[in-house]
């Protein structure tokens, strides 16, 4: 069984929200996931994880696919500092989304070996089309041109907990698929645009 490394900080009851965070994980994959689809070989250390968005459940179906991997999610501003989340989230080492603050954060993870969690789209969609992405993911890339970067397409998760729902549909099934993509790198693109309009063509076909 992998040990769980932490991110420098995450101590005593950041360890406990993550147990926590480890059971409702696996609750939500019995549930509802009904098939996960994985590369055969992931690479040595650390890495960032591309994903889709569209749904409230993302981050949970993430962590189920990347279980015994401690992630570190970018959180709109909204969520983080929430004083219902925030307690919990600064303790597990998680991301707010403030502009200049967000992404130093995210390369201080990445630097002391952890893993960077981030919808492109820099928000919920509609689990329809995906939206225009924002830069972050690729300006993470292109500071880390050797660390692979896995693109992940979620889909079916908008019927159980969509932008439009107030709570999920707990009854629903399994109805989420859930694919990693061959993880590929900044180091084989020479700009930004480059790099986010592939990323784009593999989320497309991972859908």
């Amino acid at each position: 069984m992998k040990i769980r490394k932490y991110p420098d900080g995450v101590y005593g009851i950041g360890k406990f929200y993550t147990f926590l965070l480890d059971v409702l994980v696996g609750t939500v994959g019995a549930l509802w996931v009904k098939r996960l689809a994985i590369p055969k070989n992931f690479p040595r250390g650390n890495f960032i994880v591309a994903s889709n968005h569209q749904s409230y459940l993302d981050f949970a179906l993430l962590l189920f696919a990347f279980r015994g991997e401690f992630a570190v999610f970018f959180i709109n501003q909204r969520s983080y500092f929430s004083p219902w989340f925030n307690f919990a989230l600064k303790r597990l080492g998680q991301i707010p989304t403030v502009k200049g603050q967000g992404i130093r954060l995210a390369i201080k993870a990445l630097e002391g070996g952890d893993n960077v969690f981030i919808f492109p789209e820099g928000g919920l969609g509609d689990g329809g089309k995906l939206r225009e992405f924002k830069s972050g993911v690729a300006v993470l890339a292109e500071n880390f041109p050797d660390i692979p970067v896995f693109p992940v397409g979620i889909a079916g998760s908008s019927k159980i907990w969509g932008a439009n729902q107030k709570y999920p549909r707990i009854f629903l099934g399994r109805k989420v698929g859930i694919k990693i993509g061959e993880p590929f790198y900044f180091r084989d693109f020479c700009k930004k645009d480059l790099f986010l309009r592939e990323l784009e063509n593999k989320l497309v076909k991972l859908l």
